[in-house]
């Protein structure tokens, strides 16, 4: 009698201690799993606001580029103009400069009793010739220094063009941010699932030792 008493008391102790060991482990687990979650909600909030942070950046360093960009067009426009208005005047006023030296020529020579007919009219004229073809040559040269400044309008808005596409792309990564901090999350939560679902077997195993123990008392008791 005393030793069925001791074989059922030893049974017992043993069937607590398993379940004790089970309920334990289990608790562990899961608690481990808690904290892996909120491990992986910190470290995809921490990583989604770092990416939110560095996009938004990236996207107003483009903006000024592009800004800058823009300015930079309207200046070398703006110059190109001016450029092209004070060539405009100067020939005006070279010409007018001209018919006045014409002028002046054409008195001497009347004053000179030299009529405007032969070596005069040709003097005239390749006077005028090459007043004229002065003035081509400073219109020239102010074209040439315009569509220089076309040139670099057209190479600026072209660059910033380019800024443009920079922060079209740092807007869609500061919007897709959620979704590329995502892995972090999925990680961590795949690891606080792996933990719940060794608690339960944890558990399954407590409850299945208790109850071979059980068994194996109810045979012997046999």
């Amino acid at each position: 009698m005393a030793i069925g008493t001791t074989t059922a008391v030893v049974s017992g102790i043993a069937i607590a201690a398993s379940l004790a060991s089970a309920g334990m482990a289990y608790y562990g687990q899961q608690q481990q799993a808690q904290a892996a979650d909120r491990m992986a909600q910190y470290n995809y909030a921490v990583q989604k606001q770092q990416m939110e942070m560095q996009a938004r950046m990236q996207s107003i360093a483009a903006d000024q580029q592009y800004q800058a960009g823009m300015q930079n067009a309207q200046i070398a426009q703006n110059d190109a103009t001016r450029v092209e208005q004070e060539a405009r005047e100067r020939a005006k006023r070279m010409r007018a400069e001209n018919e006045r030296l014409l002028g002046e020529q054409r008195a001497r020579f009347g004053k000179a009793g030299v009529t405007s007919e032969g070596t005069p009219l040709a003097v005239m004229a390749e006077s005028a010739g090459l007043m004229e073809m002065a003035v081509s040559d400073e219109l020239y040269k102010a074209d040439m220094e315009r569509t220089a400044f076309n040139r670099k309008a057209d190479v600026e808005r072209w660059q910033a063009g380019y800024s443009l596409i920079d922060k079209a792309a740092a807007d869609y990564n500061f919007a897709s941010a959620r979704f590329r901090a995502t892995p972090i999350l999925l990680e961590g939560q795949n690891t606080a699932t792996a933990l719940r679902t060794n608690s339960y077997g944890s558990l399954i195993s407590g409850v299945s030792d208790a109850a071979r123990i059980g068994m194996n008392y109810n045979f012997k008791g046999r």
